[in-house]
């Protein structure tokens, strides 16, 4: 994904994109059954959509939500001490080797300390902090950071309003096409009891013949 030239809005969520893996700041509107996610720092071009019928199982809901969260804010300089190892923190990636910084979540395996330095009396961290990539194109490699690249994991304890009322239409989708396959599994069974009726008939008189025929479909869910 390339950044547009202009000014990035504040956006509120955080969203792990498909396509590369990094988590980017985003913002969500729902419009009907359609939700679209809006990628701080781009053009419209790349805005996702995601259609309440695209999803065929409660586990591909499970995934999606698991997809969002609450921004990571940057960690600042005084507040290198509360960063522990094992903690799992975001941090900025060069994952291809591009100008960008990429954004994925690592483990802390180690931290070395350094006193701290002060400019014009401000505080400046230079300890350095060793990263276990937990995912993306580096997943399991070891990487050096400095403050500057480690954003906290603010945990939520519910799903965001905007989402949860998509996840309402989804819902409601997959219940509609658990019905239909119900209504035609058991129609599948009835049929199959007649079809032996049928040929029990058949079996007692060469003579009776049966003048019904079953059909039945399944219907699946699909994008």
């Amino acid at each position: 994904m390339k950044k547009s030239d202009g000014n990035p809005a504040k956006y509120d969520l955080e969203h792990r994109y498909k396509g590369d893996d990094s988590w980017y700041g985003v913002l969500v509107t729902v419009d009907g059954e359609t939700m679209t996610v809006k990628f701080e720092g781009y053009s419209e071009k790349f805005d996702v959509k995601f259609l309440a019928d695209d999803f065929k199982s409660k586990e591909e809901i499970d995934e999606f939500v698991r997809k969002f969260r609450n921004v990571s804010p940057q960690l600042q300089d005084n507040e290198c001490g509360s960063v522990k190892e094992g903690m799992i923190v975001c941090a900025a990636c060069n994952a291809f080797g591009k100008d960008d910084m990429l954004f994925y979540d690592a483990v802390v395996e180690a931290i070395h300390n350094e006193n701290h330095t002060f400019h014009n009396g401000v505080e400046e961290c230079v300890c350095t902090f060793v990263l276990s990539w937990l995912h993306g194109p580096k997943k399991d490699d070891l990487a050096n950071s400095g403050i500057e690249g480690i954003c906290i994991i603010k945990g939520t304890t519910q799903v965001d309003p905007r989402i949860s009322s998509f996840l309402e239409l989804v819902n409601q989708k997959l219940r509609k096409s658990s019905c239909k396959s119900t209504s035609t599994s058991e129609q599948n069974n009835s049929a199959s009891k007649g079809s032996s009726r049928t040929k029990r008939v058949r079996y007692l008189s060469s003579e009776q013949k049966s003048d019904s025929s079953f059909k039945a479909s399944y219907h699946l869910l699909i994008q």
